[in-house]
C-alpha cells in the first residue's frame, strides 16, 4: 500500500496545534482537589493523549484513504502548487454556511434546555468556556483528523477489504455505515468530560450530548465523503462560531 507521506506531513503540523491548543484549557481537576505539579506540567499533559491519537489517525489515514476513495484535495492541490481557489471554494459554500447554522442551532436548543439538565452541569458550562484557538484548532482541526481522516476511513476501508477484497470502489452504503459509526464515537467522546467535572449522569443530558454531537459528526462525514477532508474542517469550525455567536446573544 502506498502511503501519502505529504499530506500526512501537513495534516500533522495542523493536527499537532490542535493537540497543544488543549494546553490553553484550565485543566479539568474536582473542586479541592490539587496535585503536586505545576499548572504548566499539567497542562502539557493534557496534551499526551490527544498527540497518542493524532498519530494513530494520521497512520491510518495516509495508508488508507486514497484507497478508499477519500481525500483532502485543497491540501493535495497546495503541494502540487496549483490554484486552489474552485477547490476551496466549492467546498466552503457547503461547509461554511452547513456548520454555522447547525452550530446555532444546536447551542439555542440545548440552552433551552439548561433548566432540565444538573445544577453542575450549568455551573461548568458558565465557569470553563473553551478558549476559542482549542474550539477552532482542537475541534475544528484535530478532531477531524482523529474522527473522520482516521476512524471513519478506516470504517471504510474494513469492510470494504473484508467483502470486497479492496477491489473496485466502496460501496455507498459503507460510507453510510461508517459516517454513522464515526459519528456515535464522536459524540460518545464528549462523555467523559462529564466524569472530569464531577457532572451526574442524567438521561436527558446524556441524550443530548449524544443527539448534538452526533449531529455535527453526520455532517462532518458526509462532507468529507462528498467534498474532502478541508471542507469537514471548514464546517465544524464554522459550528463553533455559530455556537460562539449564540452564546453571545443568550
Amino acid at each position: 500500500m502506498k502511503f501519502n507521506k505529504s499530506v500526512t506531513v501537513v495534516l500533522g503540523v495542523l493536527g499537532l496545534l490542535g493537540a497543544f491548543s488543549i494546553a490553553l484549557m484550565e485543566p479539568p481537576l474536582p473542586k479541592g482537589i490539587t496535585l503536586p505539579i505545576s499548572d504548566l506540567a499539567l497542562r502539557l499533559l493534557m496534551v499526551i493523549n490527544p498527540l497518542i491519537y493524532l498519530v494513530i489517525a494520521l497512520g491510518v489515514g495516509g495508508l488508507l484513504a486514497h484507497r478508499v476513495g477519500l481525500r483532502a484535495p485543497l491540501i493535495e492541490c497546495l503541494l502540487k502548487k496549483n490554484k486552489i481557489g474552485g477547490i476551496f471554494a466549492d467546498q466552503a459554500k457547503w461547509g461554511i454556511p452547513a456548520g454555522f447554522v447547525l452550530g446555532a442551532i444546536v447551542t439555542f436548543v440545548l440552552n433551552q434546555m439548561m433548566p432540565l439538565f444538573p445544577l453542575e452541569y450549568r455551573e461548568a458550562s458558565q465557569s470553563a468556556p473553551l478558549h476559542p484557538l482549542t474550539r477552532f484548532l482542537y475541534g475544528g482541526i484535530l478532531e477531524e483528523i482523529m474522527l473522520r481522516w482516521g476512524m471513519m476511513t478506516f470504517l471504510v476501508w474494513l469492510p470494504f477489504q473484508l467483502l470486497k477484497k479492496g477491489e473496485g470502489k466502496p460501496p455507498a452504503g459503507y460510507f453510510h455505515l461508517a459516517i454513522f459509526l464515526s459519528a456515535i464515537l464522536f459524540a460518545v467522546g464528549h462523555l467523559p468530560m462529564l466524569f472530569a467535572y464531577q457532572i451526574p449522569f442524567t438521561p436527558i443530558l446524556v441524550v443530548s450530548i449524544l443527539i448534538g454531537n452526533s449531529l455535527f459528526g453526520i455532517l462532518t462525514g458526509y462532507l468529507y465523503w462528498k467534498k474532502g477532508l478541508e471542507s469537514a474542517m471548514l464546517a465544524h469550525i464554522f459550528g463553533h462560531v455559530g455556537m460562539m455567536s449564540v452564546e453571545a446573544l443568550l
